[in-house]
């Protein structure tokens, strides 16, 4: 199996492993971030306190399923 480390905790990040799983790779992701979080939607950030979207509206991805992979 292979290995691959990757800088930062963003969507793009998200989207190229995802990009490499859909091609059949098999590998195990480590994430090297200063966040302490999964990845979600930065642009989001702005708007949660203003039209009261649920915090958990902005990950990309539900917790779990990272936690199955």
């Amino acid at each position: 199996m292979k290995k691959i480390i990757v800088l930062g905790n963003s969507l793009t990040a998200i989207k190229a492993l995802e990009a490499l799983k859909s091609y059949g790779e098999d590998f195990a992701a480590i994430f090297i971030s200063p966040e302490n979080t999964f990845p979600y939607y930065r642009d989001l950030l702005a708007t949660l306190p203003v039209k009261k979207i649920p915090q958990n509206k902005i990950f990309y991805r539900p917790s779990a399923e990272y936690e199955n992979e």
